[in-house]
């Protein structure tokens, strides 16, 4: 069975995970993570 989760970021979890996103010296782990956070909040990443 399917669930639905939304995932509510303020606007500091957003600033910080963007810079996740844009740290190029960042283990690629870490950025797909931060990126699938922030595709998720904006419900754009669907499983």
């Amino acid at each position: 069975m399917a669930q639905i989760v939304s995932i509510l970021l303020g606007a500091e979890d957003r600033e910080r995970l963007s810079a996740v996103v844009g740290d190029r010296n960042r283990p690629q782990k870490h950025v797909q993570r931060a990126n699938i956070v922030l595709l998720s909040a904006e419900k754009l990443f669907v499983l």
